[in-house]
């Protein structure tokens, strides 16, 4: 899936994830924790400015598209934010970083290029082909309105079901529809 979908997919994560009364600060921050996690395994695509479309064909999607990433990154991570943000739950941070990792791994494998989920144990490539291409328009629509609507006042209260209410409208779609 492209990073406009994984990041509209931060966004739902982030409002989900923050408290209901958190104020705007404290919603920003979950706002930006859950971009980290969903544009993080997306990081290996640097190999594309050192080494081409070649490097990116061969590196993009192994090393941190894969279940060692998702048992191994996301500890990392939040040991490293709570470095510099103490009053942060350890706990709660990780746990955002590996539902994160875990969407944006699932929106990767609803593509058509196959994900090496195993590596390195396997060098089997999944996907399941729900949208012909990285980038569907469709899928960028749904997420763009549900991340709208997390933002808007009358439904501050109730931006968890919407952001998981988004989530449901996407993979319906995805498995009904036509794929574009």
């Amino acid at each position: 899936m492209d990073i406009f979908a994984h990041s509209l997919s931060g966004v739902l994560l982030g409002q989900a994830a923050a408290p209901i009364e958190a104020k705007k600060k404290e919603r920003v921050y979950y706002i930006t924790l859950g971009l980290i996690a969903l544009t993080f395994p997306d990081i290996d695509a640097i190999s594309y400015l050192w080494g081409g479309p070649e490097a990116f064909a061969t590196y993009h999607q192994r090393y941190t598209h894969t279940l060692f990433a998702l048992i191994a990154f996301p500890p990392l991570i939040a040991g490293l934010i709570r470095i510099f943000h103490k009053d942060h739950s350890f706990l709660r941070n990780y746990m955002i970083l590996v539902v994160g990792m875990f969407i944006h791994l699932a929106e990767d494998l609803i593509a058509h290029w196959p994900l090496e989920f195993f590596y390195p144990l396997s060098r089997k490539g999944w996907a399941f082909g729900l949208i012909r291409e990285d980038f569907s328009i469709i899928v960028d629509f749904l997420f763009i309105i549900g991340a709208m609507l997390t933002f808007y006042d009358k439904l501050e209260k109730k931006r968890r079901i919407v952001a998981l209410c988004t989530f449901g409208v996407v993979f319906l779609y995805l498995i009904l529809g036509p794929g574009i």
